[in-house]
């Protein structure tokens, strides 16, 4: 954006530059300009108007050449508003597409209330017919406790008898297996309470409060066995069987009524999974809605790319208008279409204002019946709880389970883990948990009123002892009843597995709800995260529109300022002086306003501490204007030079207009005064969306009374086009200003781009939130203080959006003063219309100019009004995001309790978890000892290369089958290679493994959000173990390449030594063949001698002889001398082999000297190549 709008001030400086270039050049010679900015059309235009043109100055026929350019310019632009208009239409169509879906969706919402409100009406009613039920058990126990009294009264009777401690035996232990059948009936619903107690976080405590009680049962029943036994030896009579089949009369009658019970409980079953269908049935509408939703919101993503682009496209147009718009200063007809757009504007306006108080309605509607149904979620809670603590006594009362409980302890062990995850699905089941209270309460209160019986029975055992000998008689009817007992006991046990089917069917189904809700969290999240994001979008396009808005104002605002003036400037040559003192003073007014402008500022920045920043940047804004104000001086003061330069022209031609342009001056001070208020506050007004409305409405009054007006004053339009050399440089002033705009747009984008950033680092932190609820439940304590912040921050700009519309409302009554102040000049400007009477043909044509674009302006302007409709919509999407926010906080507080009694059995997880990691811990380390091994092997096998090498050393000739080893070796690296590569095949696989079994860990830990975090940090951990498995592999790779590296270069090095070598061997050999030559010379020399000395005489022979051999043993010591002496005579050989030159055959001498020769330079160049390869090595 900086960018574009550089290159747009660009343009429109280029565009002053060439106006003040060619309004120069119009005074040095007209005819060029004709031939450079005419086209075809243009010339036709001055044909047709060629008498007025000879009546106009130069000034006024290049002023008609820039409008018909304008003209055309117009024409295109026109093209391209109806490309956007016909854009507009289709978002406008795609926006009524999302108004009829949102209002579908706010239908479903009702339909789903009106069932909430159904079901809650038919848990009361269960809850009416539980308390019922509750009242006739409590009968039937009454009942029960009256006959147990009478069984007392008569077993008193019976008390010396001691033959029957066996039958009474037997008999209590068959009563207390009936009453083991009774509480196992009360065991059926006993385990749904339990089912629900797994579902709300109370599992493992009721299974460890059960086992405590069955050994407290199992210690009371010990007891009583022990009564039992010392009774026996005091009963003898048989005497009491009548007495039990009374009491197992009474028995079978409470079994009777206790399987009355079981089938209400059967039916409250029945009702149960009705409820639990219908809850079904509205868990998948809320995932239709949710889903509804989402499509919703990303139709409103792409919106706002597609606003974003044709707000581009707007920029571009908006910066093509600037420059038309600067040679188009006197086309002031455009209130014309102004108006019509206007009031399209209020219309608009009004529709969306009654668009605005149905959603706010229906808004309310959707806060209260959330608040109803979260108090109802309380209220369930408060009966979850309540329920936990009868469940609890339940428990506790269930003295003979022994069996069972055991049975049940281990199954509350295996289902642990299944409840952390089931918890999730609790908040749905709350309203099952409704249904359920009052069956557990009454189980509670029977379980109560027996243990209070059995207390009774056994103090009654005593009295039932005496009356022994009467039931002797009776012992064989009793052990029929035993037997008919222990059929209903087999019976119960299989209802009891058909429970246990029925609990294994209702868990499956809470893993698949629980599945489901986790889906739609997620769905959740994510359109929060769209909502905000939307949210940001929005707001850019709010302070976009703003200054697009203001930009178009500031515009219209020097169109009729530069018409005012253009009318009345050649009236102005000499009044220059006085004009300057004018526009002093109009100075003055702007520095005061800005002052005023700073108060009103700093009274906003204590209104809204929040925009404390935006307030700053504002303030830097005016203090800009005010430093553009005073570039406007100097500039003025450069006109001033102009305008003299022109008085002194034109003194002869004004004089007869000094009266006329007197009344004109003061006429176009109070304007410009006015004119100058009003950009005044519309800067202000940039800041401030909300007072556009108010102010349009303002100005379509404004606009009717000034069409006369504008209509009146085109007259004066063509007198002014002499004085566009001045208007240049305050065009030049708007560009500054306009400049200055764009400056405070980008800075509006930092802005944007800064908070959108603080938005994205807030959602992070609710994200690792949501991560590590269970280690850091105090981030989530500040987020919520985050979020009651974010809250008070939008209240914040509710109310500076109140005092926004206050303001505007004042801004109307000083409007309203500047009309009067027209008023008053339209009097004025009625003398001036038979001055200008000739001009109204041309204006006309201008008139028709600008109407068009007018029209394209009120395009424009329909244009930002959609917009401002899809502000409204967002606004409405930002307080359902908030509501949402609000249900999230609950919801991640009742996710903190519940983690907070999950820890504790995730920790045998954490355990497990620990020595699985530490067995990857050891193969990691295994796998590291075997790359050593791998590594020490290779760096064996170096040395074992380097030990060949050595015993190569001394096998010169043996070069050539030095190379093809070499070759072998390389071989063999190859090999290494390979086999280094299927060790990291392994360990790869091996790694793969280790994430299948983390990842199929992971799948048995989804349980809860810490067991998440557990396995993220494992992941990592493995991670991190296998990046350094890499990171070991890799150092080993490079070492291998190092290696290979020093040998190749080892190896290069020989192959020069060995060439080094051969050269030197050649040199040696042409050496050894001189020296043979030279032998040969010598003894041709001592043949010579000899036969010389045969003359003389035999004495003298032999001395020559000697000499000779002398000479011969000089030469064969200097041929074996060291290579270096060699080097040093080399010259004086050469030099005694040119002297002498003497033929003659070798003897046999001779070759063994040179055989000699020869085997030491071979000796010398192996001893130099040996030393070479050492070096070589070393270095």
């Amino acid at each position: 954006m900086e960018e574009d709008t550089k290159a747009n001030s660009g343009v429109v400086e280029k565009v002053i530059e060439n106006s003040t270039m060619e309004s120069i050049e119009v005074k040095e010679s007209k005819k060029e300009d004709e031939q450079s900015s005419l086209d075809g059309e243009f010339i036709k235009v001055e044909k047709d108007d060629e008498p007025s043109s000879m009546e106009l100055s130069p000034g006024k026929q290049y002023a008609s050449r820039e409008i018909l350019e304008a003209e055309e310019k117009i024409k295109e632009f026109e093209l391209e508003l109806g490309t956007m208009a016909i854009k507009l239409k289709d978002t406008e169509s795609e926006n009524a597409q999302l108004k009829h879906e949102a209002s579908l969706t706010k239908e479903k919402l009702d339909e789903n209330g009106k069932k909430h409100r159904e079901l809650e009406l038919d848990n009361k009613q269960l809850q009416k017919k539980m308390l019922e039920a509750e009242e006739n058990y409590n009968q039937q126990l009454k009942t029960l406790q009256d006959s147990l009294e009478d069984q007392v009264s008569k077993l008193k009777e019976f008390t010396g008898v001691k033959e029957a401690l066996d039958s009474l035996n037997l008999e209590l232990e068959i009563s207390k297996k009936k009453m083991v059948d009774l509480e196992q009936e009360l065991q059926s619903s006993t385990d749904e309470a339990r089912k629900f107690e797994e579902m709300n976080k109370l599992s493992g405590s009721s299974a460890e409060s059960e086992t405590k009680r069955a050994l407290e049962f199992e210690r009371l029943l010990e007891v009583a066995k022990v009564s039992a036994k010392e009774m026996e030896d005091q009963m003898g009579s048989l005497k009491v069987e009548a007495a039990f089949k009374s009491t197992s009369l009474e028995l079978s009658a409470a079994q009777e009524e206790l399987e009355a019970t079981r089938a209400n409980l059967l039916d409250l079953e029945k009702t149960i999974f009705s409820k639990d269908i219908l809850i079904n049935e509205m868990v998948q509408e809320l995932e239709q809605l949710k889903n509804s939703e989402h499509q919703l919101k990303e139709d409103i993503s792409t919106k706002g790319s597609l606003l974003s682009l044709t707000k581009d496209d707007l920029q571009m147009k908006i910066s093509e208008l600037e420059e038309i718009q600067l040679k188009l200063k006197e086309e002031v007809s455009a209130r014309v279409s102004v108006e019509a757009a206007l009031k399209t504007q209020e219309e608009q306006v009004i529709i969306f204002k009654n668009e605005l108080s149905r959603v706010a309605s229906e808004k309310l509607a959707l806060e209260e019946t959330l608040a109803d149904l979260t108090n109802n979620v309380e209220l369930m809670k408060d009966r979850n709880t309540d329920l936990e603590s009868a469940v609890s006594k339940l428990v506790s009362q269930n003295s003979e389970l022994e069996a069972e409980l055991k049975n049940v302890a281990d199954r509350c062990v295996e289902h642990e883990g299944k409840a952390n995850v089931t918890h999730q699905r609790s908040l749905e089941l709350e309203d099952l948990i409704q249904s359920s209270n009052s069956k557990i309460e009454d189980a509670e209160r029977r379980v109560s009123e027996l243990e209070y019986l059995l207390e009774a029975e056994k103090s009654r055992v005593n009295d039932l002892l005496r009356q022994m000998n009467i039931s002797e008689n009776k012992r064989e009817d009793t052990e029929k009843e035993l037997k008919k007992y222990s059929n209903m006991v087999s019976e119960l046990k299989l209802e009891l597995e058909k429970f246990q089917l029925a609990m294994s069917n209702l868990e499956n189904a809470l893993h698949v709800t629980e599945e489901e809700k986790r889906n739609t969290e997620k769905e959740l999240s994510i359109s929060i995260k769209r909502l905000q994001e939307d949210e940001y979008l929005l707001e850019a396009l709010q302070s976009e529109l703003t200054l697009t808005q203001g930009k178009l104002e500031s515009i219209e605002n020097d169109l009729k300022a530069a018409g005012m003036r253009e009318s009345e400037i050649m009236e102005k040559l000499r009044s220059a002086e006085t004009q300057l003192e004018e526009q002093g003073k109009v100075i003055e007014q702007a520095t005061t306003r800005n002052k005023e402008l700073e108060y009103l500022h700093e009274s906003v920045a204590r209104d809204s501490q929040l925009k404390i920043q935006e307030a700053v940047s504002n303030i830097t804004k005016r203090d800009s204007e005010v430093k553009s104000l005073s570039e406007k001086l100097k500039l003025l003061e450069d006109q001033i030079q102009i305008y003299e330069e022109q008085i002194a022209e034109a003194a002869t031609k004004s004089a007869s207009l000094m009266e006329k342009l007197h009344h004109s001056t003061t006429k176009v001070a109070s304007l410009e005064v006015t004119n100058d208020e009003q950009k005044m506050m519309i800067s202000e007004a940039e800041d401030k969306a909300a007072q556009l409305l108010s102010e349009n409405q303002i100005l379509v009054d404004t606009n009717r009374q000034l069409l006369n007006k504008v209509n009146e004053l085109q007259e004066s339009l063509d007198s002014a086009i002499s004085e566009k050399e001045s208007t240049a440089l305050q065009i030049a002033s708007h560009v500054n200003t306009i400049t200055e705009l764009t400056d405070q747009h980008t800075k509006a984008r930092e802005l944007q781009s800064a908070g959108e950033a603080r938005t994205i680092q807030v959602e992070a932190e609710l994200e690792k939130t949501s991560q590590k609820l269970a280690t850091k439940e105090q981030e989530v304590q500040e987020l919520s203080e985050k979020l009651s912040a974010i809250e008070a921050q939008m209240k914040t700009y509710e109310n500076e959006a109140h005092e926004a519309s206050e303001i505007a409302e004042s801004r109307k009554a000083e409007l309203e003063q500047n009309l009067l102040k027209l008023q008053d000049q339209e009097k004025l400007t009625k003398e001036l219309q038979e001055n200008l009477s000739q001009l109204q043909t041309h204006s006309g044509e201008l008139a028709e100019a600008n109407m068009k674009l007018n029209e394209e302006l009120a395009g424009s302007e329909s244009k930002l009004n959609d917009l401002q409709t899809k502000l409204s919509a967002a606004l409405t999407h930002k307080d359902d995001a908030i509501e949402q926010l609000q249900s999230s906080k609950k919801e991640i507080e009742d996710l903190t309790q519940q983690l907070t009694s999950e820890r504790q059995k995730l920790q045998s997880e954490v355990s497990s978890v620990m020595e699985e990691n530490r067995q990857l811990h050891e193969t990691s380390i295994e796998s590291k000892k075997e790359l050593q091994n791998m590594i020490k092997l290779l760096q064996g096998q170096l040395k074992e290369c380097e030990l060949s090498e050595e015993a190569l050393k001394d096998e010169v000739k043996n070069l050539r089958i030095e190379s093809a080893q070499k070759l072998e070796l390389q071989a063999r690296l190859k090999e290494l290679e390979e086999k280094f590569l299927t060790t990291e095949a392994q360990l790869k696989e091996e790694v793969k493994s280790v994430h299948t079994a983390a990842i199929a860990r992971e799948t048995d830990l989804t349980s809860s959000l810490e067991q998440h975090l557990q396995k993220a940090q494992d992941r990592d951990a493995l991670q991190e173990r296998v990046l350094q498995l890499e990171q070991e592999l890799q150092h080993a790779q490079t070492t291998t390449t190092e290696l290979r590296e020093q040998y190749s270069k080892q190896a290069s090095e020989r192959e020069g030594v060995v060439k080094q070598l051969s050269e030197e061997l050649d040199a040696k050999i042409q050496r050894v063949l001189l020296l043979e030559k030279q032998t040969e010379e010598l003894q041709e020399k001592l043949q010579v001698a000899s036969t010389a000395s045969n003359a003389k005489g035999e004495k003298g022979s032999s001395v020559k002889q000697d000499d000779g051999m002398e000479l011969q043993s000089r030469d064969i010591g200097s041929s074996i001398s060291t290579p270096t002496k060699r080097k040093s005579k080399k010259k004086s050989e050469t030099s005694s082999a040119q002297t002498l030159s003497v033929t003659g055959n070798p003897t046999q001498t001779t070759e063994a000297s040179v055989a000699m020769n020869f085997k030491f330079v071979l000796g010398v160049a192996l001893f130099s190549i040996i030393v070479g390869i050492i070096l070589g090595k070393r270095y």
